[in-house]
């Protein structure tokens, strides 16, 4: 039950601060419509996507480190605080290379005509988002979800006064709603530096012990993590590319409405990450992950109705009569959107776990059948490109129930404990 209501706190707050992010998408597509739509969410998916790839492998590492040293404080915050410093470092470096590069990266993943300073924006915000992860990986770890929730929630409420102040002063600029995002964030953590003992930001630094533990846990975990974000968030970017800004402005739409679902799902992980383990050493993790799979197959049915009936008319009511396009787009991404639900909230988390290496060839696989997809043919579309995003998530379904079930059988059949690596 205690579970349960951290979902719903958790899930809430997350709701809220994606709310805003999908408000701030509907302002931009009526006021600059699909071109400038799909700007603007070129920088905001090179934001998110570098920010999972860097920040998400250390967190869920960070996450990991915890589960089996809880007991060593010391260990804990100095690890954290390394992490920290890293992701800092990182940030500023990127944010050093745009600023010196950007005449050259702008028409080269965009065009000539993207807004100028829309990648140094989102490479600001990227920092930013680095560094609030670093205070919601603290909260997390300590199940402080209440104060996990209202840290979302700040950040939501900021991102809707700033979106409404540039609607109402009838801001036009694409990269000027995305500074909302980073803005959001940086503003967060600077609350919570203030108002939320943090001890990990004045540790020192680790011992070679705590390193090498670190460094192994980031290891697989990290490649897990990054492979699957860049399948999971490079669809944007790669319509961009092959399709143009107005075609990127079609399928943005479309994949906005598509992942709140899927994003949804993977905040439900927020909770039971740090708790998979331990229900697998209960034996309560299969009860977990069937009561899991018929939600999420009730959710998977109502979709097919909502698809039908209902996708037709609100997309134009939302974003406008010119992204009537993105319809059929949102129809085959919805596909993809259940088959996250069944993944997301348990098998992910307990395969990053305790089955990495079993997960991490199964990625690669996927991965490197993504992009063979993806370049093969020459008629590219965002039909095609939808398409292709779901069939990677059922491929991942099918990839994490496998892995999972077969360990849950093992330990069943054979009373196996946890692998080494993971105890």
């Amino acid at each position: 039950m205690k579970s349960f209501y951290q979902i719903v706190m958790v899930s809430g707050s997350k709701l809220l601060s994606l709310g805003t992010l999908f408000l701030a998408g509907i302002l931009v597509a009526r006021v600059a419509g699909p071109v400038g739509f799909g700007y603007y969410n070129v920088g905001l998916t090179i934001l998110l996507l570098v920010d999972g790839v860097v920040g998400q492998p250390l967190d869920n590492a960070m996450v990991r480190f915890y589960s089996l040293h809880k007991d060593s404080k010391h260990s804990v915050d100095s690890v954290q605080g390394a992490i920290f410093r890293i992701k800092m470092l990182l940030g500023i470096g990127l944010i050093a290379m745009v600023f010196i590069f950007s005449d050259v990266l702008s028409p080269m993943i965009m065009d000539s005509n993207a807004p100028q300073y829309i990648l140094l924006v989102a490479a600001v915000g990227i920092t930013c988002l680095l560094a609030v992860r670093s205070t919601a990986c603290y909260l997390q770890i300590r199940q402080r979800f209440q104060t996990y929730a209202t840290l979302d929630v700040l950040q939501g409420a900021i991102r809707f006064i700033g979106i409404c102040v540039l609607f109402f002063m009838g801001t036009r600029a694409p990269e000027a709603y995305l500074a909302v995002y980073g803005a959001g964030a940086l503003i967060s953590f600077g609350f919570y530096f203030i108002t939320v003992p943090q001890p990990y930001l004045r540790a020192s630094w680790p011992n070679k012990a705590d390193q090498k533990r670190m460094v192994s846990y980031i290891g697989v975990t990290s490649a897990i993590v990054i492979l699957g974000t860049v399948t999971g968030r490079i669809d944007v970017l790669l319509v961009m590319i092959f399709g143009g800004a107005e075609m990127a402005g079609h399928y943005s739409a479309a994949a906005q409405l598509a992942f709140l679902g899927a994003l949804l799902a993977g905040y439900m992980a927020v909770v039971f990450q740090p708790k998979v383990v331990q229900l697998s050493r209960e034996k309560k993790l299969a009860k977990l992950i069937r009561l899991n799979g018929l939600l999420a197959g009730a959710v998977s049915l109502a979709c097919i109705p909502i698809a039908i009936w209902f996708l037709p008319w609100i997309m134009p009511l939302l974003f406008g009569e010119g992204f009537i396009a993105s319809v059929p787009i949102l129809q085959i991404m919805l596909i993809g959107t259940c088959a996250d639900l069944f993944i997301m909230p348990i098998l992910l988390p307990f395969s990053i776990q305790v089955l990495a290496k079993e997960a991490l060839i199964g990625e690669i696989v996927i991965t490197c059948l993504f992009f063979v997809l993806v370049f093969a043919g020459s008629n590219f579309s965002a039909l095609r490109m939808a398409w292709l995003v779901s069939g990677i998530r059922l491929a991942k379904l099918g990839l994490y129930l496998f892995i999972v079930v077969r360990y849950l059988r093992k330990e069943t059949r054979d009373d196996v404990s946890l692998p080494s690596t993971v105890v």
